[in-house]
């Protein structure tokens, strides 16, 4: 649903009205349902109207605006503070060295392979677990949901290993391998399935290639960092190098809780308004008069539209 909404935006800025209208009633089901393709026409105009303004907005300034308007700009370092808080949490580091944790758990011969891969398999259905309910529980609470358990798992893994790495006790070296799991479960579920949804709907069509692009320099500079100086950390401070992902999410939930906005259920055209942009149409969170002028303002652009559509024939 979300990628056909996209093509839809895409396809309206390349001037392909009949291909995108085609998309946007086929995903509101039956064609001969009045109420159904009546929000069909109405999600339809919202978007048409929208582009339009965003593309006499995007000519007046072009990529330069990416920094210099102010709403653009919150968006991009949000998307850049999303993608880092992600890593901030240690999992690349963890799954890089989780091996070698295992080891350092008491973990001998292909134990710590097989629960190498366990770990990845873990990582994968919490990921088509979390795709599953992040429409329903929303961007913001899954995400904040997914930072908080990974720093009480690693919190928790981090004190296993430092009180039991070493020593014969098999039921803290156990914990410890079980607070892996836990950490990953809520990092696939909780905050790799959100984070590339939020870091590319947070940003309009006309620069949403540029937006992701430099959200992601988040993930790879905050990864960079922290594997680089992993070994060396590792070596020397050795647990003590968990804390301070531990500290960095701590920090970040609160960030992100007071500072991004909730995205879900709005239109990308509606999430612009969240970001203090221009919403040209009001759709669902319109007032009485608004839905009425939509009304109107739908059967105006049709009686356009079908003169438009026999100017073409003839």
């Amino acid at each position: 649903m979300a990628s056909q909404v996209l093509t839809v935006n895409l396809v309206l800025t390349r001037d392909r009205r009949d291909e995108a209208w085609a998309i946007v009633s086929r995903l509101h089901g039956d064609p001969t349902n009045e109420d159904s393709q009546l929000y069909a026409r109405e999600e339809f105009y919202q978007m048409t109207q929208q582009v339009q303004a965003d593309a006499i907005a995007w000519a007046q300034g072009g990529n330069k605006q990416l920094f210099t308007k102010p709403s653009y700009r919150k968006r991009m370092w949000m998307g850049f503070f999303i993608q880092y808080a992600a890593q901030s949490t240690g999992a690349q580091v963890i799954y890089v060295y989780v091996i070698t944790l295992y080891q350092d758990l008491g973990l001998t011969g292909g134990v710590p392979l097989i629960l190498g891969a366990a770990y990845v398999t873990v990582a994968t259905l919490s990921n088509f677990f979390g795709a599953l309910i992040v429409d329903k529980v929303g961007r913001k609470p899954l995400l904040i949901t997914g930072l908080a358990g990974c720093m009480i798992s690693l919190t928790l893994e981090t004190i296993m290993i430092a009180r039991y790495a070493g020593t014969t006790n098999n039921a803290g070296l156990s914990m410890g391998v079980f607070f892996t799991f836990c950490f990953i479960s809520f990092y696939g579920g909780g905050i790799d399935v959100v984070g590339y949804i939020y870091c590319s709907e947070i940003f309009p069509t006309h620069i949403r290639s540029q937006g992701v692009a430099w959200s992601l320099v988040g993930t790879f500079l905050s990864t960079l960092v922290y594997v680089e100086a992993a070994p060396t950390a590792l070596a020397n401070i050795q647990w003590k190098y968990y804390v301070t992902f531990i500290c960095l999410t701590a920090i970040n939930i609160a960030i992100l809780y007071l500072w991004c906005p909730e995205t879900k259920g709005l239109s990308l055209e509606e999430i612009n308004g969240r970001f203090g942009d221009e919403v040209v149409v009001h759709f669902s969170d319109a007032t009485e008069k608004q839905r009425m002028d939509l009304v109107e303002a739908i059967a105006i652009d049709d009686r356009k539209n079908v003169v438009s559509a026999g100017h073409k024939a003839v």
